[in-house]
């Protein structure tokens, strides 16, 4: 069972914090014109189904909903659902994306249907419903209730509400229109006018064959693209490779430029460093041309004059030898002289004494004895004359070799020599030091090669930013390899051009994507046609069905239901009602037996009959516990005793387990109201709850 209990138009259209309770049975709301029924009923509906379906007529729902200097519309309704109060709040923003819809429990808050819900879910799955049927079944809207009170339009209505579910569809009109769009849709043959199905399959053909045309043509360029891709590909390896060439080229010339100045560099700092010691010094600056052989003259008189030294050395111990001997001998002559002369006076004396000729061999004795001994002593003065003479050369020569090794010293000690041998190796370390300062120099020139060390340094400093530390290739020559790249490049970018020319001259194309997306949207068109012509077919053979289903099982029931409602309008005086075959309405008047056509009767209970099959309709559609009705001043076209009637009659109906809410902005119905009693009066012109638009 579901009821409504509450509406609360927290921000809807010229209301404000409007609350309206209904109760179960018959409400009757009620206002002047322009009072907001119209706005009631509009938040009914969208608390129900949202807005974003509402098609209304002039301005549009969300016009309507939203308060002036507002951006949105809000508002609360209470329904209970089996004997549990519902609650559902919405709110309306410009745009349905920008709709809030909540549906809770009443008591706790907790979410009613376990997941999100909004636009006409709510209102299909509390009422069972959809909005279309909602609004061709309970919600009778005043437009609807025959408010010219011509037969031919209320018997058309009628006609239409039986035969197709509205009464503003005529079924039959229906199902020519059915026909007729089916034949648009599909043609039967080709003698036929093609359909819009026909046509659009022949445009996706067409479609179709460019896209292959389009597919091969894009197949080709992409070839040629891909070509032109690997060949940029290429040119910019050779490019790149050129450029890291010519960068190794300009390190290399670089690291050249400054291998020669830290040789330039080195050669200075060697000479610096040989030339620079003090022993190197000392002898550039006192070594002459002929020290060394002043030095080694020197050295060589020195041991001349010390050999010839040596030599009278020699000499004087031979002389001294000699005289030695010398003096032995005249020692011994002198004694053998003196035995000799002794001997010989002997010898003599003998002669005198003896006269013999021993005389004559003592003289000769004593005569040889003394000879003998001056002759040695003689020998001897001269031997001692060459031993001092030798002694004196000697000396001298030991003079001469002290004078001469004094000057060699001092010559020495002026290049801080110790001897003629420490010399030679000084002078030899010299000579070797001054030839590698040659060599260094030698080697600084050829390095130099004429230039100017400044400039060769200058160069070697502005270079220096292109040395990198990538090393070239061994054996490469760097200057032909970037030739060859540069080569490489050039011969791309002429085949690129080649290409893009290629290119140029292919047919134009479309975009690929955009065709398919035609031919997609063709499929969706052709997809929706199809589903259309389907839809129209099953419509129209639901159409059909369901005329049968009314002629064979509806009618009877509806027949019984709107007789019952004919007879509590009517005070019993015309109760049965019957919907014929064609869908023509008869009425059985009390005063003759035989039931009558309904546009037979006078206008009112014509409209009577209208109204009866309308809540008839309603109340089928519905389970008896939840039938919820809304009508929307249904009494104009009765007269004061006809809208007595019908509001007894809805009170009876509403008696139950039913819900009605009517609107009306006649005082007629509000006294009728008040009369019956037992009717729930909404007066809803209540300027202290209403903010006018």
């Amino acid at each position: 069972m579901t009821k409504i209990k509450m509406l609360e138009l927290i921000a809807f259209g010229r209301f404000k914090n409007k609350t309206i309770e209904l109760s179960g049975g018959l409400n009757f709301i009620c206002g002047l014109n322009e009072a907001g029924k119209s706005t009631v009923q509009l938040f009914i509906k969208s608390m129900l189904y949202g807005a974003g379906s509402g098609r209304g007529r002039g301005a549009k729902p969300r016009d309507r909903m939203i308060p002036w200097g507002e951006s949105r519309a809000s508002g609360r309704m209470i329904i209970e659902k089996d004997g549990v109060p519902v609650e559902i709040y919405r709110e309306f923003g410009s745009k349905p994306s920008d709709d809030v819809t909540k549906v809770t429990a009443a008591a706790d808050g907790s979410d009613w249907f376990g997941a999100s819900v909004r636009g006409a879910e709510v209102g299909e799955r509390l009422l069972g419903m959809s909005e279309d049927m909602f609004s061709r079944t309970v919600f009778i809207a005043q437009d609807g209730a025959a408010l010219s009170g011509g037969s031919d339009e209320i018997e058309a209505r009628l006609t239409n509400l039986l035969a197709g579910g509205s009464e503003t569809v005529s079924a039959a009109a229906a199902e020519a229109r059915l026909k007729k769009r089916i034949a648009s849709l599909k043609a039967k043959d080709r003698r036929a006018a093609p359909g819009e199905i026909d046509k659009l399959e022949a445009e996706r053909r067409s479609l179709v064959e460019k896209l292959e045309t389009q597919r091969k043509t894009r197949k080709e360029a992409a070839k040629i693209r891909s070509e032109i891709t690997a060949l940029e590909a290429e040119a910019d390896r050779a490019e790149k490779e050129k450029t890291r060439l010519r960068r190794l080229e300009l390190s290399e010339t670089a690291k050249e430029k400054a291998e020669r100045l830290r040789r330039l560099d080195s050669c200075l700092a060697e000479e610096i460093q040989l030339g620079n010691s003090r022993r190197f010094q000392l002898f550039k600056h006192k070594i002459k041309d002929n020290t060394a052989d002043m030095i080694h003259g020197l050295s060589d008189r020195i041991d001349e004059i010390e050999s010839g030294a040596y030599r009278l050395g020699d000499e004087r111990d031979s002389y001294a030898r000699m005289a030695e001997e010398s003096a032995k001998r005249k020692k011994l002559f002198l004694i053998i002289g003196i035995v000799l002369a002794a001997l010989g006076f002997c010898c003599a004396v003998l002669g005198v004494i003896f006269k013999t000729y021993d005389l004559l061999s003592g003289a000769a004795l004593i005569i040889i004895s003394p000879i003998g001994y001056l002759i040695m002593r003689r020998k001897h003065a001269r031997i001692l004359k060459l031993l001092g003479e030798t002694d004196r050369n000697i000396d001298a020569t030991r003079l001469r070799v002290s004078e001469l090794e004094a000057e060699l010293s001092e010559v020495l000690r002026g290049l801080e020599c110790d001897t003629v041998r420490d010399f030679d190796k000084k002078y030899a370390d010299y000579r070797a030091t001054e030839a590698k300062i040659e060599t260094v120099r030698g080697i600084y020139d050829n390095i130099l090669g004429g230039g100017d060390y400044a400039q060769i340094k200058a160069e070697a400093e502005e270079t220096r930013k292109y040395i990198t530390e990538e090393t070239p290739p061994q054996n490469a020559d760097l200057r032909q390899a970037a030739i060859d790249a540069e080569r490489r490049h050039t011969e791309a970018v002429k085949k690129i051009t080649e290409l893009r020319i290629a290119e140029g001259r292919l047919p134009e194309t479309a975009l690929i994507s955009d065709i398919g997306n035609n031919i997609k949207l063709i499929d969706e068109k052709l997809a929706e046609k199809r589903d259309e012509l389907e839809a129209l077919g099953m419509a129209l053979e639901g159409l059909r069905d369901a005329e049968r289903y009314i002629r064979s099982d509806y009618a009877p029931l509806l027949n019984e239901r709107a007789s019952e409602i004919m007879a509590e309008l009517t005070d019993g005086r015309r109760g049965e009602l019957t919907v014929a075959a064609d869908f023509s309405v008869r009425l059985r008047d009390e005063s003759a037996p035989d039931a009558k056509r309904a546009e037979l009767f006078s206008a009112g209970t014509y409209t009577q009959v209208y109204l009866a099959v309308r809540l008839a309709v309603a109340e089928l559609v519905q389970n008896a516990e939840d039938t919820i009705v809304f009508l929307d001043d249904v009494f104009t076209g009765f007269d004061d005793r006809r809208a007595y009637s019908a509001a007894l009659m809805l009170k009876k109906r509403c008696a139950g387990k039913r819900q009605a809410v009517l609107f009306s902005c006649h005082g007629r119905e509000r006294q009728n109201a008040e009369k019956i009693g037992g009717i729930n009066i909404i007066e809803i012109d209540d300027q202290k709850t209403e903010v006018e638009r």
